[in-house]
């Protein structure tokens, strides 16, 4: 095909490039997202942001093909399979930006369920496996990799990784692909960040919410004890000492 009429390349890549963005497309659709925006890795996986109905979706993809192999020689992308994973914005625990296996930012859940439930699955098995991950190295000047790490609500697959940088060579961090990858993991680590605050901020209302309901049940039940207090005391069961002191009580 390199070396086929040029008109007849250019059309087989584009022909490819289409089939590719229908085969996404109809998954995301199988998923019930609709995506605002969406992100391409190095071996053509894809995750998806649904601003709409608050879901991210994971498209991980079976093949060890590369973006730049489409702009080439219009790479045969059908027999490409995708799995996908979608999660509520709720579940998503923690984000942490790795360049070459050091832990560059990180933001992780704060309310008290969402921090019970990362504690349990750091605790669990795959605790070592995700720290394993993250361990410290040295900050070099060249790098190879650049990932974010997303720990969500699932006891049996917890952790999803994405690649923004995977280069066979370490390049240097001045290089335009390092810059470009660098800005876009930043960038979706914001909106995992945005994603991870409002989880938070909703789950803080719905506490409030019941704590409110519980201190008016309790007012409640006080005021309807005095009564029945009053009635005792009206009916002479009691004194008006007695009944004093148990009010004193209640209200205190």
């Amino acid at each position: 095909m390199l070396f086929g009429n040029p008109e007849t390349v250019k059309k087989n890549q584009e022909d490819s490039k289409q089939r590719l963005e229908d085969k996404i497309k109809k998954k995301f659709d199988e998923e019930k997202v609709e995506i605002s925006q969406q992100y391409r890795t190095s071996n053509l996986s894809v995750v998806g942001l649904d601003e709409k109905n608050r879901k991210i979706c994971f498209l991980d993809s079976d093949s060890h093909m590369k973006l730049r192999d489409l702009k080439f020689s219009g790479a045969f992308t059908d027999n490409i399979q995708y799995s996908a994973r979608t999660i509520n914005y709720k579940d998503i625990l923690e984000s942490e930006v790795i360049i070459d296996g050091e832990t560059v930012t990180k933001t992780s859940r704060s309310s008290q369920i969402g921090g019970a439930l990362l504690g349990g699955i750091l605790a669990g098995g795959v605790g070592a496996m995700i720290g394993g991950i993250s361990g410290k190295t040295a900050s070099k000047e060249n790098v190879k990799t650049i990932q974010l790490k997303v720990i969500v609500t699932d006891t049996k697959n917890p952790l999803q990784v994405i690649p923004f940088l995977n280069e066979d060579y370490s390049i240097d961090r001045n290089n335009k692909k390092f810059i470009k990858a660098n800005k876009e993991v930043m960038h979706w680590h914001s909106l995992f960040k945005i994603i991870i605050d409002l989880a938070d901020k909703e789950e803080k209302s719905k506490q409030l919410i019941q704590d409110n309901k519980s201190d008016s049940n309790s007012t409640y039940n006080i005021a309807e004890e005095i009564r029945k207090l009053h009635d005792l005391l009206k009916e002479g069961i009691i004194s008006q000492e007695e009944f004093d002191l148990q009010k004193k009580k209640m209200i205190s």
